[in-house]
């Protein structure tokens, strides 16, 4: 009874045919989508000379950062005299 009230069974005969043929085409060209993605992300690229170089860059400038980095945390080590002992006082003769 669920069948004879769906849409698609209410349709003719070549209705249906053309119906289940664009079902299966979409189906054939959603597979081939999926067997690309999956062939290009198996694939290796080719690494060219720009990339090279544009790579050295990047890790030259990342050392030039971390460099600076670790100036910067000398120079507080450096500044901070927390590491001595306090001044004694003298005491100051009260006026009574």
């Amino acid at each position: 009874m669920a069948l004879k009230n769906n849409s698609f069974f209410s349709l003719s005969k070549s209705e249906r045919r053309a119906t289940l043929l664009l079902i299966i085409i979409l189906l054939i060209l959603t597979g081939a989508r999926i067997a690309q993605y999956y062939y290009h992300s198996r694939e290796k690229v080719e690494v060219t000379m720009e990339y090279e170089s544009f790579q050295s860059e990047l890790e030259e400038f990342n050392r030039s950062l971390n460099h600076q980095n670790e100036k910067a945390k000398n120079a507080e080590r450096q500044s901070s005299k927390s590491s001595r002992p306090p001044k004694s006082l003298k005491p100051v003769p009260r006026e009574e």
